[in-house]
């Protein structure tokens, strides 16, 4: 079976891969993201990956390395 992920305010949506229902959530405000076969609703979301948990993951860091090299370097002065 088909499902169509969705995304509305950061949290993902899977429905049936119909057309007519996908167009009414894309009225609500969801956002297609990918088609997946899977089993079930849950099987579904679970086969994709969340992006925004990296990007953040990465910003954190690169937020963690600049504070460090900063402060180095204003010991070392």
């Amino acid at each position: 079976m088909y499902f169509y992920i969705l995304e509305k305010n950061g949290s993902y949506s899977a429905i049936e891969a119909d057309e007519k229902l996908f167009l009414a959530f894309e009225k609500q405000g969801f956002h297609y993201i990918d088609k997946v076969a899977a089993k079930d609703k849950a099987s579904a979301l679970n086969l994709v990956a969340k992006p925004h948990v990296t990007y953040r993951f990465i910003a954190s860091l690169l937020t963690l390395v600049s504070f460090l090299f900063i402060t180095i370097l204003y010991l070392n002065l």
